[in-house]
């Protein structure tokens, strides 16, 4: 039995009294973590869209190096080159003996999970730029205990829909990945949250991901509020859509970690305590 699955079924068992959604989430990032564990490898990849990906298992000319992960019900991959990642269906991949003119015998091929025919015009906001469904921004993985047990919330396809930012963080950052398993083990995960650090949530580079905490999180959120009220210029807005609503955001011009700007909000109460010194209040 997987390692962190084992820690679910025991920690079920012991925990009865837990709310059916906390046991949801401890449970997925269960699978996330196994996922990752048993199936991350580096891939080479030549093309890669939403809808085909064209790769490697071992380093060919001309290709950049990405990674992949798969789940254990052999349904879905998941395929990243660290700026972009996407999904796609095990059943179609094919060897290729031709690409391009070329004899590329060593590359496979597989088709996206999702048609870029489904995208309406409804998806765009008023200067052309994709809007994102915030909540529903994942992936659908399939873990084999899915169709072996019976789960409170299962989904109707005996799936689990992982946000992709998370994969795209925790398939490159081996640092972060580690923190994340030592804390479901503790399970003292939930409070970890994975930051964009320009505060756009389109953007999910992996140079523009970082694990944190809740409250460095909230404190970045502050930092760029304000930095958008006092200069306006460093930053731009963008608009996705949560549920039936649309919310308007803003979002820097550089990429600002958490840590610097926890550092911006120590600097602000160092001086607001300063003020109070001199003025004796």
């Amino acid at each position: 039995m997987r390692k962190f699955f084992k820690f679910y079924l025991d920690y079920s068992r012991e925990h009865s009294d837990v709310s059916t959604t906390v046991m949801a989430k401890i449970r997925n990032a269960c699978f996330v973590a196994d996922t990752l564990d048993e199936t991350l490898k580096p891939v080479y990849v030549k093309h890669l869209t939403s809808d085909y990906c064209v790769y490697s298992l071992s380093p060919q000319p001309g290709a950049i190096e990405g990674r992949l992960i798969h789940d254990t019900g052999h349904k879905r991959m998941i395929i990243s080159d660290g700026v972009r990642i996407y999904s796609y269906i095990m059943d179609t991949i094919k060897q290729l003996r031709n690409y391009n003119d070329v004899d590329n015998s060593a590359f496979l091929k597989v088709y996206g999970a999702r048609s870029e025919k489904q995208v309406t015009s409804e998806n765009f906001d008023s200067n052309g730029e994709l809007m994102n469904r915030q909540a529903r921004d994942g992936f659908h993985i399939y873990p084999e205990e899915m169709a072996q047990y019976s789960f409170p919330g299962n989904t109707r396809d005996n799936s689990i829909v992982p946000y992709k930012y998370v994969l795209q963080l925790l398939m490159w950052d081996p640092h972060a990945f580690e923190t994340y398993k030592k804390r479901i083990l503790t399970y003292d995960f939930e409070n970890l949250i994975i930051n964009h650090m320009n505060n756009d949530c389109r953007d999910n580079a992996k140079d523009n991901l970082e694990l944190v905490t809740a409250v460095q999180n909230n404190l970045h959120g502050w930092v760029v509020q304000e930095i958008h009220r006092v200069r306006p210029e460093l930053t731009y807005d963008f608009v996705i859509q949560t549920g039936k609503k649309y919310n308007t955001k803003h979002a820097l011009r550089f990429r600002l970690p958490a840590a610097r700007a926890a550092a911006v909000c120590a600097e602000i109460d160092t001086l607001v305590n300063e003020l109070a010194a001199e003025f004796n209040v």
